[in-house]
This record gives structure tokens, C-alpha cells and sequence, in this order.
């Protein structure tokens, strides 16, 4: 049933925000509410549609296709206040990839007809009008939150009280995040050759921005959208072969996935057809990924490859198949992602759907990569193939059997990266024994600070996915604790009975409570900051039961050198006994700054931060990168966002090193930075690690260790003032060491290692 909603019968949802309109439909099926949600942006996405496509029944079709994106996207739109710049910025690119297929296709008629005109005839338009394409292009390039307000206040006419309470912010910030929008899309339509006010540009959004909307076309839309909504298994076809197309976004990607397992591969593959796609690349099987975008989160996502069972995706030959391994080893060998997360982005995933459902054919090739690779860059390319293993299914013949083959016996690369593969895929109670023997092999998690970490956390995945089938293989890790004489081996078996049943025993306890007692008095070396940090994590973890140590973490949270820790400490405690936190300062204003911390990321992600907001996300890694990006697409430039840009970079690998620095190279052209090459880094950590060596005894070396394993933890480029900064670092613990280490950055860099001697020599000065 087509539900379209009178004044009087829908008067409650009017009154509804969209978020609250997205959940009635997510969680009670509730059409009367999506017809809300239509009726109510429809006139917004028909107009921007027509802009695009003259042609009527293409702006329906995809006025149609964004409806049904929305009801297939709903349960994870839910939780935003306002979608209309979401709808404004699907709407423009479903229509602006919809018409250069249409353009295709004329020019493929017209040369195949010379008797057809040479370009789609356009219809007249006026000035103002004509500018509006390019306006809505240039809207894509401005924060979400700052699109979104625009198109509240002009395109929807709202009032700026409404525009405030949809971005959850007061009317005057709402005036003030519209006047420094409009100055920017000023800017950004002056770079397409239009110059305007931005007063003409209010004017222009506000009179021209929504157009009539045929009046049959909301009843087709809600009928297609609620139909084809949440579980549904029906697309329309030009959704399937417009999103065929947006290899970058990813619900285009979820839905034509989705699509394909659904059984609709003859639609995808006569469009497919009809778009004439390169040949040796289906569009189908490039899009039939699941979370690829940089919108998207590794822990958001449940991170399996989905290939599709086309047989269009399938490689029928042995060139076809050579051709898709070698372009999977050239994308897990991309320069763009070098030093990045273990986990394959977008080119190595297209590349792995180019095997469609041929997977032991892909296994094959990424198990050979990890045992024989023949790129220079094996290390690096060995890592990304087995967190490539880590999203295919377990069901592949001898995929989890090769992991822990590599786990037990690889190298430092292979047991890191196979483990967290398997972690990846999903540890259950049945892995128990084999977690509790790799416990009980000092070599490979003693030796290893990660595997120290991964292992506890490993047991403790295998019992919250089933704690009944977990409990009978307590008994064997209980048995481990008690008869090892390993130090570390008994304190990564008392991190994993922590929170179980077991975890109580006072023995236990007091081994936790030892590996936190040793960041106060071992000097930082790599086996004690592991320690540490996973006593704190695992006492966290555990909540009520580690109420025992809440002493040792109170001293560690106020007597350890280490900010992280500290902090790490007060939240353990925090999360153990909530209620401490009205009677304990400290612990109330850690937790409020990471109560603010977490807000900030949130912001951040959804495009709902200010430059203030970004500014200070710049400082916390896990949204520096893309605070970066968003202050260089506002175009402000405070005093302190470049400086505070470049201190970015400190820690950051290749990667995002590069992203940063190109988001300050368009903020300021004119800014700055000096790079050193990896191996000029590399060669002078290991001149450093041979002077740092001849000083085991010196109660210095573990603070050398680390200087020197913060340099080389990511082979990428560095700043001189990162550099220089290293350099005086070591000078202050010893000198020789620092000058080993310039003598090898001379190596390949004789002017930079001057400067560097320029730093030991003031480091010298009484």
C-alpha cells in the first residue's frame, strides 16, 4: 500500500525530526513515516536530479534510486538529526554519474549513426539556472555539516532556529556556520569561473534551488523505496547500474552486493553490458565489496569480502586468472598504502573481488605472497596479504589452518599478522586449547610485545563467544598459570583469567597487580610498557572483579611518568567503580576530557565539528587525518592550523603522513616541510642501534631502545624537525649514540646531518 500523508493525518510525524522519523521506520516498519521523510525532501532531491538530466524520466529514476538508497540505509542514518545535505550530496551523484553514462552512450550512438546530432540538444535556461550544476558540484566540497546547513536554510527555507536545533547547535552558531559557508562556496564557484555574491548565492538556493515536483512521482517513490527498504530483495535497475559506477561509495557497494547474492546478476550484467565496461574488470564484481570507503570504521564493519556469484565475475581463463593475481600483488605493493593499517583498503579489496567465486584460487595467491613474496617491499606486502586472509570466511579449505601454522612458526611479521587474521575471522571456545599452547610458547608471545597483547585478548574474544563451551578448557589455562616459570608467560595466563570465574583467585590478582607495580620501577622499555598497558586494558575489561586493584591503578594513574598511562588508568578505574568519580577530582576530569575526546570524534566523523573542534582533533590519532582534510577544505587559516598540521604528522605512518601534508599544501601553498627520506632514517637508526648496543649496562639504554624504536616503528619520511627533535633526544641519554646516528643519516643525506651535529652541539652547551 502507497501511503501518502494529508496535513491532518500526518500531523505527528511532520513534527518529528528526521532521525526520529528513521528510527519508527528501522525499528516498527512504520511506511507512514519514510512517506514523511519523502514528502518531505522530495521537491529537494527531484530538483537537483533535474538539474543534471533533462531528460524527465532520468531525474525520476533517480529520484526514485536515492529514496530507496535512504530506505536501505536508514538503520545507520538513524542517529542524525538531519539528512538533507546526505539526501542533497546522494542526489548529485547519482544524477551526475547517471548523465556521463548518457553522454557515453550518445557519443557511442553517434559514431555508430552519422547522421545523429553530435550532443544532446539542452533546453534554454536562465543564467541563474545554469549555474546551479556547478553550485551543486561545489557544495560536494564543503564539510557535511556545512552542506547540510545550507541546504536546510535555503534550498528547504527553514528558519535559522530550525537549522539550529537540526544541527544540535544554537541559532547563532547555525548564522555563523552559514555566513562562513556561503564565503566558501564563493571561493570554490570563483575556481569554476563564476563569480557571485554571496548574497546571489542565497538568493539563487533560495529561489531556484527546489523545483515543482510532478505530482504521481512521490506515491512511485515511496511504493519503490518501503518495497525495495530494509531486507528487501528488490532494486530498481538503474540503481544496480548507476551504483555500479561509485567504486568509492559505500552504500553503493553494500547495495549492489546485496543485490547480486539477492539473484538479480542478469540486470547487473545487462547494464553492465550496456555501460561497456573495460574489459577484464567487471563493474559488478568491483563493486560486490562490503566497506571500503573512508567513511568506513574496521571496527564498524564485520569485515568479510563479499564476491559475487556471478558468473560474470568468475575468471574462465588462465590469462584471466594470472591477470587477476598480478594485479592483486600490485595493489597489496601500492605506494599510496605503505606504512598503513593491515587491513586492505578499496584497491586491494576491488582487487580481490576481481577472483568473483573462485576463493582458493585467492587464498592460493595471498598464501603465496606470504611465504615467497618477490617485491622489494616483502615485508610490507606480507602484512597486507594476510590481513587480505583475514576477510575472506573460514570456510575456505585450509585458510585457518595455514594461519596457525604461520602464528606458531612465522617470523615476528607472520605470527603478528596471522593472529590478528584470525582474530579478524573470529576466535571461538573450540580455540581455546590451541590459544592456551600458544601461551605456553614463550618464544613466539614472550618474544613478541603484540603477541602479548593479542593472546590474552584472543582468549578472552574465544569466551564471550561462548561462555558455557568456554568453561571446560578453563581448567587447562588455569594449569598453564600455576606451572610456568616464565614471567611473561604467567602474566599474559593471569591477563586472560581476569574477568572469568577463575580470575578472582588472589594469585591472579597479585600477578596483575605486579605487572602494574613494574611501570613504577622498571625504566620504559618495550617489554614493561606492554606489561603495564595490558594489566591496565585487562582490568578495565573485567570491571566489577578487578576492584582489588584499584589501589595499584590509582598509583600508577598519579606516580607514572607516562602520560598514556596515566590517563589509561584513571579510565580503567573509572569503568571498574563509577561511583568514585564524584569523590576523587582527578578521575572525574579525565573521564570528562574523554567524554569530550569521544564527542569530538563523533563530530568529526559526521561532519558536525567546528574549526575549533578540528583544531583540537588534529592532536588525538585517530582523527587527525581527517580533521586535516576538513580544515583544508574550509579554507581558514587560524594561526595555529598549520603548526598544529605539521605536529600531526609526529607518529603517523606514510600514509597518512601524505594525506596530512597534502591538506596543508591546499590550506597554504605556500607552507613548508622539509622531508627526510625513509632510508636516510633507516640508515641512521641502524649506525644509532650499533653505539646503543655498547651501552646494555647504561642505565640509559632502554630510553635509547625506545627513541630508536619510535624511529624506525614506521619505514616512512619524517620532518627535520621530527629529526632534529630524535637527535637531541639521544644526545641528552648519550652522545655517541647520537652521533652514530648522524654519521648515518650522513650517509645519504650530508647536508641534513650537519644541521643534526648543529643539534648535539647546542645539547652540549652548559
Amino acid at each position: 500500500m502507497v501511503l501518502l500523508l494529508s496535513p491532518s493525518a500526518g500531523d505527528s510525524f511532520m513534527t518529528m525530526s528526521d532521525g526520529e522519523l528513521l528510527h519508527a521506520y528501522v525499528l516498527e516498519g512504520s511506511e507512514a513515516a519514510f512517506a514523511a521523510l519523502v514528502n518531505r525532501y522530495l521537491a529537494l532531491v527531484h530538483s537537483v536530479a533535474s538539474r543534471h538530466l533533462p531528460d524527465h524520466t532520468l531525474s525520476e529514476e533517480v529520484t526514485q534510486a536515492v529514496f530507496v538508497l535512504l530506505a536501505r540505509k536508514a538503520r545507520s542514518l538513524a542517529g542524525h538529526p538531519s539528512i538533507a545535505g546526505w539526501l542533497h550530496r546522494t542526489a548529485w551523484q547519482l544524477a551526475a554519474r547517471t548523465a556521463r553514462t548518457e553522454a557515453r552512450r550518445h557519443r557511442r550512438e553517434t559514431e555508430a549513426a552519422a547522421t545523429l546530432p553530435s550532443a544532446m540538444s539542452m533546453p534554454d535556461l536562465p543564467e541563474s539556472a545554469t549555474a546551479l550544476p556547478a553550485l551543486d558540484a561545489a557544495l560536494q566540497e564543503l564539510p557535511a555539516a556545512d552542506r547540510d546547513a545550507l541546504v536546510q536554510r535555503y534550498f528547504l527555507r527553514k528558519p535559522l532556529r530550525e537549522v539550529g536545533a537540526a544541527l544540535g547547535t544554537s541559532e547563532a552558531a547555525a548564522k555563523m556556520r552559514i555566513r562562513r559557508a556561503l564565503d566558501h562556496l564563493k571561493v570554490l564557484l570563483a575556481r569554476r569561473g563564476i563569480t557571485c555574491s554571496p548574497a546571489a548565492l542565497a538568493s539563487v538556493m533560495t529561489n531556484q534551488g527546489v523545483t515543482p515536483v510532478p505530482a504521481a512521482l512521490a506515491a512511485h517513490v515511496i511504493s519503490a523505496a518501503t518495497s525495495a527498504g530494509i531486507g528487501a530483495a528488490s532494486f530498481p535497475q538503474l540503481l544496480l547500474g548507476t551504483l555500479s559506477l561509485m567504486n568509492g561509495t559505500k552504500l553503493a557497494v553494500l547495495i549492489t552486493a546485496a543485490a547480486l547474492v539477492a539473484g538479480f546478476t542478469t540486470v547487473a550484467l545487462r547494464q553492465q553490458s550496456r555501460e561497456a565496461a573495460p574489459t577484464g574488470v567487471s563493474t559488478a564484481s568491483s563493486s560486490a565489496i562490503a566497506g571500503a570507503s573512508e567513511e568506513s570504521s574496521p571496527a564498524g564493519s564485520s569485515g568479510r569480502l563479499l564476491v559475487s556469484a556471478s558468473p560474470g565475475a568468475s575468471l574462465g581463463t588462465a590469462e584471466a586468472l594470472e591477470a587477476a593475481r598480478q594485479r592483486l600483488r600490485m595493489a597489496l605493493a601500492a605506494p599510496q598504502t605503505r606504512g598503513g593499517a593491515i587491513w586492505p583498503d578499496a584497491e586491494v579489496l576491488d582487487a580481490m573481488a576481481a577472483f568473483g567465486s573462485r576463493r582458493e584460487d585467492l587464498f592460493a595467491t595471498l598464501r603465496k605472497v606470504v611465504l615467497d613474496p618477490s617485491s622489494s617491499d616483502q615485508d610490507y606486502m606480507r602484512m597486507r596479504a594476510l590481513g587480505a586472509l583475514g576477510t575472506l570466511e573460514k570456510s575456505v579449505p585450509g585458510l585457518t589452518s595455514f594461519l596457525w601454522e604461520t602464528t606458531r612458526q612465522g617470523d615476528w611479521i607472520g605470527r603478528v599478522g596471522a593472529f590478528s587474521a584470525l582474530r579478524r575471522l573470529g576466535l571461538e571456545s573450540g580455540d581455546l586449547p590451541a590459544l592456551t599452547r600458544l601461551l605456553e610458547d614463550t618464544a613466539t608471545v614472550g618474544g613478541s610485545p603484540a603477541m602479548r597483547r593479542f593472546v590474552p585478548e584472543g582468549i578472552h574474544q574465544a569466551f564471550r563467544q561462548n561462555p558455557q563451551a568456554a568453561a571446560a578448557y578453563l581448567p587447562d589455562l588455569v594449569k598453564l598459570f600455576e606451572v610456568t616459570s616464565d614471567p611473561y608467560t604467567r602474566f599474559s595466563a593471569a591477563s586472560a583469567l581476569l574477568g572469568t570465574p577463575q580470575g578472582s583467585d588472589p594469585r591472579v590478582i597479585e600477578t596483575i597487580r605486579t605487572g602494574l607495580r613494574e611501570g613504577l620501577n622498571v625504566a620504559p622499555t618495550d617489554h614493561r610498557g606492554v606489561s603495564v598497558g595490558i594489566a591496565i586494558e585487562r582490568a578495565a575489561a573485567a570491571g566489577s572483579a578487578a576492584r582489588p586493584l584499584i589501589p595499584d591503578l590509582m598509583e600508577v594513574a598519579r606516580t607514572s611518568h607516562e602520560s598514556y598511562e596515566r590517563t589509561a588508568a584513571w579510565l580503567a578505574i573509572g569503568q571498574i567503580q563509577p561511583e568514585l568519580r564524584a569523590e576523587i577530582p582527578e578521575l572525574d576530569q579525565a573521564m570528562t576530557r574523554d567524554a569530550a575526546t569521544r564527542q569530538t570524534r563523533q563530530d568529526v566523523s559526521q561532519g558536525f565539528a567546528t574549526h575549533e573542534d578540528l583544531v583540537r582533533a588534529l592532536s588525538d590519532p585517530a582523527t587527525a587525518v581527517r580533521a586535516a582534510r576538513d580544515l583544508s577544505d574550509t579554507g581558514i587559516r587560524s594561526p595555529e592550523v598549520i603548526p598544529a598540521m605539521i605536529a600531526a604528522l609526529d607518529g603517523m605512518d606514510e600514509d597518512s603522513r601524505d594525506q596530512v601534508a597534502a591538506a596543508i599544501q591546499k590550506l597554504d601553498p605556500q607552507a613548508s616541510i622539509e622531508r627526510v627520506s625513509a632510508d636516510a632514517v633507516l640508515e641512521g637508526v641502524i649506525y644509532a642501534n650499533s653505539a646503543a648496543d655498547l651501552r646494555t649496562a647504561d642505565s640509559n639504554h632502554p630510553r635509547l631502545e625506545r627513541v630508536l624504536n619510535e624511529l624506525r616503528m614506521f619505514h616512512t619520511w619524517r620532518t627535520t624537525e621530527e629529526i632534529f627533535k630524535a637527535t637531541r633526544n639521544l644526545a641528552a641519554l648519550d652522545v655517541a649514540t647520537a652521533q652514530a646516528f648522524v654519521n648515518g643519516l650522513a650517509e645519504k643525506d650530508p647536508a641534513l646531518a650537519e644541521r643534526a651535529r648543529q643539534q648535539i652541539a647546542a645539547q652540549s652547551k652548559p
